[in-house]
C-alpha cells in the first residue's frame, strides 16, 4: 500500500531583500538590531526573533542547524533533501512573516504580507508546485 508523506510544518528562510516593491514604497523598512547578544531583523521598530524577555523567540544559537540552513534558502537543495528523506510534500512557513500582525501600520502590514506571499508562492513554491505548498500570511 502506498502513501504520501506530508511535512505540514516546514520552514523557509525569507529573502526580504528580494521584495523590491516593498523597499521602494517603504524605504528603510528592514534593518538589524541586537537582541540577547545576537543580530536579528528589525521591522517596524521591533526585533525578530526576540532573543530575551517577554515574547522571546527560538534562540538563534541553537535553532540554526548547518545541515538545515542550505535547504531553508535553496529550493533545489530542499527538494533533494525531501527526496533523501522520503517527503512528498512540504507546507512552508516563514520566520519574519510571523510578525505581520504586530506591525503598527496596517497599510505596511498588508503590503508586507503581499510581498511575502508573492515571494513564497512565485520564487519558492513555483519551482515545484506539486511538492511545495505555502501558508499565506494576512495583515
Amino acid at each position: 500500500m502506498s502513501h504520501r508523506v506530508i511535512d505540514a510544518d516546514a520552514h523557509v528562510s525569507e529573502d526580504p531583500t528580494a521584495w523590491t516593491a516593498l523597499a521602494e514604497r517603504y524605504p528603510g523598512w528592514l534593518g538589524a538590531g541586537r537582541s540577547g547578544g545576537a543580530w536579528v531583523a528589525q521591522i517596524d521598530g521591533k526585533l525578530y526573533p526576540t532573543q530575551e524577555g517577554p515574547g522571546c523567540g527560538v534562540p538563534i544559537a541553537t535553532a540554526l542547524s548547518p545541515a538545515a540552513t542550505a535547504g531553508a534558502s535553496d529550493v533545489r537543495r530542499r527538494l533533494a533533501d525531501m527526496d533523501a528523506e522520503g517527503i512528498d510534500v512540504q507546507v512552508l512557513y516563514g520566520g519574519l512573516a510571523i510578525g505581520t500582525t504586530t506591525f503598527s501600520d496596517a497599510g505596511f502590514a498588508a503590503d508586507f504580507a503581499q510581498a511575502y506571499n508573492d515571494w513564497l508562492l512565485d520564487e519558492v513554491c513555483g519551482h515545484a508546485p506539486d511538492r511545495l505548498r505555502w501558508h499565506g500570511h494576512l495583515a
